[in-house]
């Protein structure tokens, strides 16, 4: 037995080292930020893309500089290419011991969502095609899935008395996402005619293009990478036809259209909404880019994530997955947004669509579908 004051000096250190202990847990938590992987294109033809990403994250910074108290991104390079990007994603797990993954690009989606299933890493990919993420509870899509955007391409068409719709594709995974969504959200008598289908490497396509003499179509959707496009716009314009067009983001940056003006005066895009406000505060820091129409979604990513994580220090693999897949609504960067599961269980997130409009070298936006609207 011990002597009395021995006994109390005991008694008060280990209460003071309990009472240090739990403060440095206490000082620790707030201090611990949850890792964020981010693999996209750094280099190669689609590094605007990455390049984008990385001042979106700058900008988000910017303004909201708390996020340093929360979150830790570590950018890596996929080159928009398979192997690279699961190069980039095991340094990421590896070396950097990234808490989630995040990543641009549909071949980056279809390997690395099985990878992060095995790992049991959260995973979101800014891509549609659900099917890369069924039967993986790892797996999110941070976009609208497929069939929000076929949807939203037949509001608009229907709404301009198009029923009748050729389509001129690459045979490209993105393009391929959106090209199945219309084909499958036709209605009635409205049909989907594949007039032409030329691998992402095709400049030349005055042969295809023949094809549009005959074609019995009403509106024609491009679905086609740059070197493709410029082949198509030359081709009809040596062809001297005119159609309804519509498609992709190609369309709206005037330097890719020059020379076709009158050829693509009037199309209509169905792209990501991007506000005003939220474009000219990135285009007066960075100026004018291609890739600003995929860069609201991963705002979105960063607004949310720092949230979830202040809100839950901690929280990580599917309990960070489960607190990121919300109920209800969020305010964005371009408006409201939600969490939906498909009926195989494949969370995706909608945002706002917009119908972009391009006339006398200017974009303007012609209509924004809320997320409601595309059920």
């Amino acid at each position: 037995m011990c002597k009395r004051g021995i006994c109390l000096l005991v008694c008060f250190v280990l209460l003071g080292l309990t009472v240090l202990s739990d403060a440095q847990a206490d000082e620790k938590l707030p201090g611990a930020r949850l890792k964020v992987g981010v693999i996209v294109p750094l280099s190669g033809p689609l590094a605007f893309f990455g390049k984008d990403y990385v001042r979106t994250f700058e900008l988000y910074s910017v303004d909201h500089p708390e996020i340093a108290q929360s979150l830790d991104v570590v950018f890596e390079d996929s080159a928009y290419d398979s192997k690279k990007a699961i190069s980039a994603f095991n340094k990421l797990i590896t070396a950097d011991k990234v808490d989630v993954i995040f990543s641009f690009g549909g071949p980056m989606l279809s390997v690395l969502a099985p990878l992060a299933e095995t790992r049991q890493i959260p995973f979101f990919a800014t891509e549609s095609e659900k099917s890369d993420c069924e039967s993986r509870a790892y797996c999110s899509l941070f976009r609208n899935e497929e069939d929000e955007w076929g949807r939203a391409t037949w509001m608009m068409l229907r709404k301009h008395d198009k029923k009748k719709i050729g389509i001129f594709q690459n045979q490209n995974q993105f393009m391929n996402t959106f090209v199945n969504a219309i084909q499958r959200t036709k209605q009635g008598d409205e049909t989907v005619t594949i007039v032409a289908d030329v691998s992402p490497d095709t400049i030349d396509v005055r042969s295809e293009a023949l094809a549009l003499k005959s074609a019995p179509i009403d509106a024609l959707g491009v679905y086609l990478l740059p070197g493709s496009h410029h082949g198509l716009m030359r081709a009809m314009s040596d062809l001297k036809q005119k159609f309804f067009l519509f498609g992709v983001e190609e369309f709206l940056f005037a330097e890719n259209n020059k020379g076709f003006e009158d050829l693509v005066n009037g199309t209509l895009v169905v792209a990501p909404a991007v506000t005003e406000d939220y474009r000219s505060k990135f285009e007066k820091k960075y100026g004018f880019s291609a890739g600003i129409f995929y860069t609201p979604a991963f705002w979105d990513f960063l607004s949310l994530s720092s949230e979830v994580w202040t809100k839950q220090p901690g929280a990580k693999g599917k309990s960070f997955i489960d607190a990121m897949r919300f109920s209800g609504n969020k305010m964005g960067i371009s408006g409201n947004y939600s969490v939906k599961k498909s009926a195989k269980g494949v969370f995706s997130y909608s945002f706002p669509i917009a119908v972009y409009k391009t006339e006398n070298g200017k974009v303007s936006i012609e209509e924004i579908f809320q997320s409601g609207q595309l059920d």
